[in-house]
């Protein structure tokens, strides 16, 4: 907290404004020790015009910019967050978002502004950020959850909480609206639900039923679906990236740009790389899932060997090989 203090002194003396998501925004708001909530990191968001300033601030306050492993644009462009490393021995992550969230069918539906209207301004020490709106933090608690698979009880505890502080004074017919135009009816239908299976109602009686009406169709299901797996199967995130984002010219630029990544996002530099060796990585980058999947199966095929130990043992090179 003391790392975004000093962002948001840093962004205002900018001229750019913050919104501070999940976590921080809870912190500010609605808990009331630092004890309570874990945070991993810090989501921060920024509208994409201030993002060139907003990178300049942060690497002047000694942050470090994640590598990208595909291009240069995919962030913005395809994605919706970038991190940011403060610190060598303990360091702070922050994450820098345009957007509140993926998969890639969201982009095309949910603006980038979408949680800045109605967004407070909050106190931090010397400094402030803005939070979104109670409506607007509900709906992003709930997707951001649905998203991830509903596994982590913060999170669902997040909701709980929040209704809790602010249900009475909630606008839940806005809360209907926006969740329809945005195509966020599934996901926070399904982060609701789960909330309110681990801590009781979170939502008005007769709000479940509205919701349940709200028409989704097979792309809205299979994005939903593919969200919680993309760590573990980066292959099918891409494809139904592909299947489920509309626009057909987005979708193929997005394929593009993950097929085919930057010179430097494949070798970190370009120092001591001569010939042929970019299209033996890119074709290295292609087989890399049907390898792992092969190596997998013989894993299982192992003596004493489960198929539950098996697949942590892939993931964990998967990781590795990732990172």
């Amino acid at each position: 907290m003391h790392v975004l203090e000093r962002i948001a002194a840093a962004l205002h003396d900018a001229g750019v404004p913050a919104l501070a998501l999940k976590g921080a925004a809870l912190h500010l708001t609605v808990y009331d020790s630092l004890d309570q909530r874990p945070m991993d990191d810090i989501d921060l968001m920024v509208r994409r015009d201030d993002l060139a300033r907003t990178r300049q601030v942060l690497e002047e306050l000694g942050g470090v910019r994640e590598p990208t492993p595909v291009s240069e644009d995919f962030f913005p462009r395809f994605y919706y967050e970038t991190g940011y490393l403060f610190g060598d021995v303990c360091p702070v992550k922050i994450d820098l978002h345009v957007r509140p969230f993926r998969p890639l069918r969201y982009a095309r539906f949910v603006p980038d502004d979408a949680l800045w209207g109605g967004a407070q301004q909050v106190s931090i020490g010397r400094a402030s950020v803005f939070v979104p709106s109670p409506e607007n933090t509900l709906i992003h608690l709930a997707a951001h959850a649905a998203i991830h698979g509903a596994t982590d009880g913060k999170w669902l505890q997040d909701i709980q909480l929040w209704s809790d502080r602010f249900g009475a004074d909630l606008n839940w017919h806005l809360i209907l609206d926006r969740v329809k135009r945005w195509r966020l009816a599934l996901p926070v239908r399904e982060g609701l639900r789960a909330a309110a299976h681990a801590f009781g109602a979170v939502y008005p009686p007769g709000f479940d039923r509205m919701i349940h009406e709200v028409r989704t169709n097979w792309r809205d299901r299979l994005a939903l679906w593919q969200a919680p797996r993309d760590a573990d199967h980066p292959a099918a995130q891409v494809l139904v990236n592909v299947l489920c984002t509309p626009g057909w010219r987005f979708a193929l630029a997005y394929l593009r740009a993950v097929a085919f990544p930057d010179r430097a996002c494949m070798s970190g530099t370009d120092e001591g790389h001569q010939g042929m060796w970019l299209p033996w990585a890119v074709m290295g980058r292609w087989l890399r899932p049907l390898v792992s999947w092969a190596h997998r199966g013989q894993r299982c095929d192992r003596p004493g060997l489960g198929l539950d130990q098996a697949w942590r043992g892939d993931a964990m090179a998967d990781g590795r090989a990732n990172l």
